[in-house]
């Protein structure tokens, strides 16, 4: 009896030790597994407020073609956006409350109806919220970049990159409580947007070619159904 009772035992520990119950206690993670989509959010929303912040201001420079005042305002597809000339702002409400607001060092260079897009920015998101992916999430925190390339205002085209990264590789930004950076490059080609670059969120960093690379990495399940700009 006391045999059998010892071989019990020891098939118990076995088991017990192999991760054999699945009732709580397992800490166990597999590769891959509970994406967070809350990385998939932010990435989104990132790509969606450096897009908008590009065409807002190509957006503002048409408007401007009809004014003759100081500012201009326009809405971007999830933004409200004011474009301040002598300030050299571009100021932006998010769509479920905060801002972010991107300052020039120069005043742009107006050329008949084309306008000179070489120059410096930093971005400053002050609890941007957006929603995407299911997710609302508050964006917050400094980047800073270049702008190069031309805009021809008479016919809405033109060849523009827009670099944009965080001061450290992984830091820089909060999504909520979590530090995220990235270095992105933005190209622009007659209203057709392509991203390159890295991204960091919590830590973990990765390195893209295209956006769909990137959708891919953060959101290997294609749960998000309205994912970048």
């Amino acid at each position: 009896m006391k045999l059998k009772q010892s071989i019990l035992f020891l098939v118990l520990v076995f088991i017990i030790s192999c991760g054999g119950t699945t009732t709580g206690g397992n800490n166990i993670t597999e590769v891959g597994n509970a994406t967070n989509p809350k990385n998939a959010a932010t990435a989104s929303a990132t790509t969606k407020a450096l897009t908008q912040a590009t065409t807002g201001l190509l957006d503002a420079t048409d408007t401007l073609a009809l004014t003759t005042g100081n500012y201009v305002t326009i809405q971007t597809e999830d933004f409200d956006c004011t474009l301040t000339i002598l300030s050299k702002t571009l100021t932006c409400s998010c769509p479920e409350g905060g801002s972010f607001t991107r300052t020039y060092d120069a005043i742009f260079t107006f050329n008949d109806d084309s306008i000179v897009l070489d120059r410096d920015f930093t971005t400053t998101f002050d609890d941007c919220m957006i929603t995407t992916c299911e997710e609302t999430i508050t964006l917050s925190g400094d980047t800073s970049g270049d702008m190069t390339g031309t805009y021809d205002r008479s016919s809405a085209e033109g060849e523009i990159t827009a670099n944009s990264g965080t001061a450290s590789d992984c830091s820089g930004m909060t999504s909520g409580t979590t530090d995220f950076g990235f270095e992105m490059a933005l190209a622009y080609d007659d209203a057709d947007v392509a991203f390159s670059g890295s991204y960091c969120y919590d830590g973990t960093s990765l390195d893209f070619n295209d956006l769909d690379a990137l959708e891919a990495a953060v959101d290997p399940d294609g749960v998000c159904d309205d994912f970048g700009p």
